[in-house]
C-alpha cells in the first residue's frame, strides 16, 4: 500500500473491502495515539479530545511491520 495515502483514505480502501456503507464513526489508534475524522462535525474539536485528524497524517507514519488498530462504529466496536 502506498504510504502517502491519508489514514482517512485507508478508512475508505476499508469500507470498500468490507462492503460497509460508511455510516459510523472510526479510529486509528497507532503507537498509543488516536486519529478520528477531522471533518465529521465542526463542533467537534480534535484538540481538546487529544485526538489527530485522519485526514492529515499518512500511512508513512507506520514503521515497518508496526501493528495498528482500526475501530468501526463505536457502538459495536467493529475492529
Amino acid at each position: 500500500m502506498e504510504k502517502n495515502i491519508t489514514l482517512h483514505q485507508l478508512h475508505k480502501v476499508i469500507q470498500v473491502v468490507m462492503g460497509w456503507k460508511n455510516y459510523h464513526l472510526y479510529e486509528f489508534t497507532i503507537g498509543g495515539r488516536d486519529y478520528q475524522d477531522d471533518e465529521i462535525d465542526e463542533a467537534f474539536d480534535l484538540d481538546d479530545e487529544g485526538l489527530l485528524p485522519s485526514r492529515k497524517y499518512e500511512l508513512g507514519i507506520l514503521k515497518l511491520k508496526q501493528k495498528f488498530n482500526y475501530t468501526y462504529d463505536f457502538g459495536d466496536s467493529w475492529e
